[in-house]
């Protein structure tokens, strides 16, 4: 039996065991050590408590606790003289010596919660730390998927974290890139950095391939000839990829690129605004820089709900999240947007411009409309990205970006000329109606009447206002 063990962190580790958070999420790829250094965070946080610690790990299943993360616990702790684990009732316990020179035997319970009823189980227990195993869908060595850890889970995780006299009460929460519908997207990527910290939270991002000096020989190498291409990049380089049945509409897009986790509005600058129609409206509200990049800055929508409710809806957010801000102009579908209602024959166009929009039609060529977005996520304007997104204003365009917005794609491979109508698709129709309002494909393709668009944009007065006022040159943010 050991009485010493040596433990030489990774460098993203390091930044983890240093923070004084109460919630920290480690995400990483497939291999990357984050059960190790949740092991290791036990049992610095063990070492640092004058009472003994009372500590639980949750993942899906009992099977996975066992074959994985209690086999990792005991390949670092079964050797020390003061470990043991009862299989009664699944608790493994540990002798340290504490900073103060006093030992202590600390507790940690192995529980599964594949439910968030489950987990309920636990209210009646007060812990000093609670780790939270894979709590994204995980891949293992024989392309299994887990289906992770609920909502549920983390939020009782956090009602039970209160145990008496342990200074640093920590939850650690351990996954591998989530796709940004699941609620650790939510939870820790689409908050602000001082949100995050406000709360108490911290997310750590371990590097690709960093911990492969621990891994068999061509661990990676392997993988990526066996997964797919999407899974490569999620699993591997650890990148928040959304994976779906089909084919990508913007293979273009790239996170960390073209989506960011926020985007700030340029001072100064109109905003230019996209909006889709139907039962799901949706308005894009985004600004074209000096330099000529697209910046996504909000996305604002309803469901079940019809143009009037979200005219009455949309306005104060404008006034609220961009005052002082000007809107330009609103491109619209022109099918939606023209089609007279059969109730009182007003159209969805004559209903926002009764609220103060100027209202323009987009052009409907489907092809036009993807070659114009495909050609801004290729630019690169002083070396910046030409689409920028907000990740935290936009998560349904960012998430449709990145992969939701897709081809169909039949079982015999066969891939659909137009994209499938999902959830994705109202928010980039309107980005769309956009794009083909204010560019133009560099080949010079002429798509849309400049006289009659001259006509269209005459004066009309500022929505976030009460002043009315002439719009400056509507051709100003033409590019060629």
């Amino acid at each position: 039996m050991a009485n010493k063990l040596e433990y030489f962190a990774n460098p993203s580790a390091v930044p983890v065991h240093q923070s004084l958070a109460r919630v920290k999420a480690i995400v990483g790829p497939v291999g990357s050590g984050k059960t190790s250094v949740a092991c290791w965070e036990f049992l610095m946080r063990a070492i640092d408590s004058p009472v003994p610690l009372r500590a639980c790990v949750m993942r899906e299943s009992y099977r996975e606790l066992h074959d994985s993360t209690r086999q990792t616990f005991e390949e670092w702790f079964s050797d020390l003289e003061g470990y043991s684990y009862r299989e009664s009732d699944e608790v493994a316990q540990i002798a340290l010596t504490g900073a103060d020179g006093v030992q202590r035997t600390h507790e940690l319970f192995f529980r599964a919660c594949r439910r968030e009823r489950d987990a309920t189980k636990l209210l009646s227990t007060e812990f000093g730390f609670i780790w939270l195993e894979e709590v994204v869908p995980a891949f293992s060595a024989k392309g299994v998927m887990g289906q992770g850890l609920p909502k549920g889970v983390f939020d009782i995780a956090q009602m039970r974290l209160r145990q008496r006299g342990v200074p640093r009460l920590t939850i650690l929460v351990t996954f591998n890139p989530p796709s940004p519908r699941h609620w650790t997207y939510k939870e820790f990527y689409q908050q602000m950095p001082s949100d995050l910290e406000r709360k108490g939270f911290a997310l750590f991002r371990q590097p690709p391939k960093e911990n492969a000096a621990h891994l068999p020989d061509d661990y990676y190498e392997r993988l990526e000839e066996a997964l797919p291409p999407d899974m490569v990049r999620r699993m591997i380089y650890g990148e928040v990829v959304t994976v779906y049945e089909g084919e990508r509409v913007y293979p273009e897009c790239k996170d960390g690129w073209h989506v960011v986790d926020h985007v700030e509005p340029v001072p100064g600058i109109p905003l230019i605004c996209g909006q889709d129609y139907g039962l799901t409206p949706v308005m894009l509200v985004t600004q074209i820089a000096p330099g000529g990049q697209w910046r996504w800055l909000r996305e604002i929508q309803l469901w079940n709900s019809g143009i009037r409710r979200f005219a009455e809806f949309v306005i104060p957010i404008l006034k609220n999240e961009f005052s002082g801000y000007t809107v330009h102009k609103v491109w619209q579908d022109p099918q939606g947007g023209n089609q007279r209602s059969q109730v009182d024959e007003t159209t969805c166009k004559e209903v926002l411009a009764s609220a103060g929009f100027v209202m323009a039609d987009g052009n409907n060529n489907w092809a036009l409309r993807k070659e114009l977005i495909k050609q801004r996520l290729e630019q690169a304007p002083g070396g910046e990205p030409g689409v920028l997104i907000s990740r935290y204003g936009c998560p349904i365009a960012s998430e449709a970006m990145l992969g939701g917005y897709r081809y169909p794609k039949t079982a015999d491979g066969v891939i659909g000329s137009t994209p499938i109508k999902n959830e994705f698709s109202h928010v980039i129709d309107a980005a769309q109606m956009i794009a083909t309002g204010e560019f133009e494909v560099v080949s010079g393709m002429a798509h849309l009447d400049l006289p009659a668009r001259k006509e269209r944009l005459k004066a009309a007065f500022n929505p976030l206002s009460t002043t009315r006022h002439r719009n400056s040159d509507p051709l100003r943010w033409l590019t060629r």
